[in-house]
């Protein structure tokens, strides 16, 4: 499993940097998961996490953000990674990438329930 899902990251990585047309298309690759948002975000961050150079800059539980607007939304969590090693090659040719940097991975939870 945690080879999937950095084959996931690696996936999205790859997407952002080497074909920005057909991401500027559709705007975003979607994957379903069996697991729950929480789960399925915690392997993501797993996988990130044993590959080397890679790091986890943040973890952003929507969820718990609306709670403290006293709002339920259904569940969602936004992972933000990278290696921070390509930014200054990558920034220095094209500064607009921090826009897009870093990498970020978002599992959401649908209407019907489905991660």
């Amino acid at each position: 499993m945690k080879t999937l899902l950095f084959a996931l990251a690696l996936a999205l990585a790859l997407t952002t940097f080497i074909a920005p047309c057909a991401v500027a298309q559709s705007g975003l690759v979607t994957v379903p998961s069996k697991y729950s948002v929480a789960e399925t975000t915690d392997r993501l961050e797993a996988a990130v996490k044993s590959e080397p150079g890679f790091l986890i800059f943040g973890r952003i539980d929507y969820v718990a953000i609306a709670a403290t607007q006293s709002a339920k939304i259904r569940p969602s969590q936004l992972l933000l990674f990278g290696r921070g090693g390509a930014l200054q090659s990558l920034l220095s040719a094209a500064p607009t990438l921090a826009l897009d940097l870093p990498l970020k991975a978002l599992v959401w939870e649908g209407e019907g329930g489905k991660v």
